[in-house]
C-alpha cells in the first residue's frame, strides 16, 4: 500500500510540472511590441541625421526620409498590437492544462495497471509472477498458433511453460508440435514430451510414454529424463533390477541435492544396495569380432558415414543395447571386442546373458537408431562360443 502511496505522489508530481506552466498562461512581464518598434524607429532617426552630417544624404531629402520612416512606425504599430493585458491568462491554455493534466494521470495509471508489477503490491510477489507468466505464456501461444507456426524453440518454451502450470495436456499438443518439426532428431526433446504424456495421462504410462522413453535411451543413455521414468517401467515390468541400474546411472549425475535424495529412495525401495557398497562389475566375457563390408557396397557409401557395432539380448527386449562401439566406413574391415566394460547401463552386461545378437550397421543419419537406408550384417554369440571370433559382413 506505501508503494501506491509513494507511486501516486509521484505521478502527480509529474502532471503539475507540465499542467502548472499551462495554466499560469502569457508571463506578466511579457516585453511590449510598440517599445521594441519605437526604439527601432530612435535608432533608423539617429542613422539618418548621421548620413546628412557626413553628406551622404542631401539634407533637402531629409523631411522625405523622416516621412517614410514615420509611415513605416504607425504601419508596424497597427498590425503588432498587445491582445491582452499584462498578467492575463489565456482561457485556452487553462482548458489545455486540465485536458493534459487528466490525460497524463489517466495513461499513466492504465499503463501501470496493464504493463506494470502493481500486483507485487497489492497480492504478493507468487501471485504477480503467476498473473506475469500467464500474461506471457499466452502472448506466446497466440504468436505460435498465428504467424510463427515453425518456430521450433518457440513451441519447445511454451510446452516446458505449461508442464510448470500444470496444463499438462497443452503441454502435450505443444511438444508434439515441436516433435514434429524436429523430425524426432532430439532426444531431450523426444523425452520431454514423453514426460507431458506421463503426466497427462498415468493410466496409459506403459502404453504411450514407456515405449517413448526406451526410444530415447536408444540414442541418449544418460538422459535424465529417461533414465527417471525408464526406471519406473522397469518396475513396472518386474524387472527391478534394470531399474535400480538405471537410477544408479542417474544419480552418477550431477543431480541437485533434493532430486538425490528421491533417487536414492527410489533404489532403496527397489531393494538396490547403496552405490557406496554395491560390489563392482567384474569383466568375465569378452566377444572377438571382425567386420567386413559386402565389396558391391564400396561405391554406395561414404567413408565418413558412422558404423555402430554393438550387442542385444536375442529375442524381444526393452532398452538400449548392452554394448556399443563407434567406428566409420574407412576402418572396414576392422577387428574389435565388446565386453563388459562397454556397457551402456553400469551392471547390465554381456556376462549376464548366454545368447547375444551381434549387428554391425552402417548408419547413413549418424545415430544410433536404425533407419531406411542404413547397410547392416547379423550373427548370434553364445557362451558356448567363448572367445571364437564372430564374424559380420554388411550387405545391402
Amino acid at each position: 500500500m506505501v508503494f501506491l502511496v509513494i507511486a501516486g505522489f509521484m505521478l502527480c508530481i509529474a502532471a503539475a510540472c507540465v499542467v502548472v506552466p499551462l495554466w499560469r498562461g502569457y508571463a506578466a512581464n511579457r516585453p511590449s511590441y510598440e517599445n521594441a518598434y519605437r526604439s527601432a524607429h530612435a535608432n533608423q532617426v539617429a542613422e539618418l541625421e548621421r548620413d546628412i552630417a557626413a553628406g551622404r544624404l542631401a539634407i533637402s531629402d531629409r523631411a522625405a526620409a523622416l516621412r517614410d520612416l514615420d509611415r513605416e512606425l504607425t504601419a508596424s504599430l497597427g498590425d503588432k498590437t498587445e491582445t491582452r493585458p499584462s498578467g492575463a491568462v489565456a482561457p485556452r491554455s487553462r482548458i489545455l492544462a486540465v485536458v493534459i493534466g487528466l490525460v497524463l494521470v489517466t495513461g499513466m495509471a492504465v499503463g501501470y495497471w496493464q504493463l506494470g508489477n502493481w500486483r507485487v503490491a497489492l497480492e504478493g510477489v507468487p501471485a504477480a509472477t503467476a498473473h506475469n507468466m500467464d500474461a506471457m505464456v499466452a502472448q506466446l501461444s497466440r504468436r505460435l498458433h498465428t504467424t510463427d507456426q515453425n518456430d521450433l524453440q518457440g513451441w519447445i518454451m511454451l510446452g516446458h511453460a505449461y508442464v510448470l502450470m500444470d496444463r499438462y495436456n497443452e503441454a502435450v499438443e505443444a511438444l508434439d508440435r515441436a516433435r514434429k518439426l524436429s523430425g524426432d532428431s532430439d532426444p531431450d526433446l523426444l523425452a520431454s514430451y514423453a514426460e507431458a504424456l506421463a503426466l497427462a495421462n498415468p493410466g496409459q504410462f506403459m502404453q504411450k510414454a514407456a515405449p517413448l522413453f526406451e526410444k530415447v535411451l536408444q540414442e541418449d543413455p544418460n538422459n535424465v529424463r529417461a533414465l527417471w521414468y525408464g526406471g519406473f517401467a522397469a518396475i513396472h515390468r518386474g524387472d527391478k533390477k534394470l531399474a535400480v541400474q538405471r537410477w544408479r546411472l542417474l544419480l552418477a549425475q550431477n543431480l541437485p541435492p533434493q532430486y538425490r535424495a528421491v533417487v536414492k529412495q527410489a533404489i532403496e525401495d527397489a531393494g538396490g544396495a547403496d552405490t557406496a557398497t554395491a560390489s563392482p562389475q567384474i569383466d568375465v566375457t569378452t566377444i572377438n569380432i571382425q567386420v567386413t563390408l559386402d565389396s558391391k557396397l564400396r561405391t554406395k557409401v561414404s567413408p565418413e558415414e558412422s558404423v555402430f557395432v554393438y550387442a542385444e539380448p536375442t529375442g524381444s527386449h526393452d532398452g538400449p543395447p548392452l554394448a556399443v562401439r563407434r567406428f566409420q566406413v574407412r576402418d572396414l574391415p576392422l577387428s574389435m571386442t565388446l565386453s563388459d566394460k562397454d556397457a551402456m547401463v553400469p551392471g547390465r552386461n554381456i556376462s549376464n546373458y548366454a545368447h547375444i545378437a551381434l549387428t554391425a550397421r552402417i548408419s547413413r543419419t549418424g545415430t544410433l537408431i536404425p533407419q531406411n537406408g542404413d547397410f547392416e550384417g547379423k550373427t548370434i554369440w553364445n557362451r558356448n562360443d567363448g572367445r571364437k571370433l564372430m564374424a559380420i559382413e554388411i550387405k545391402s
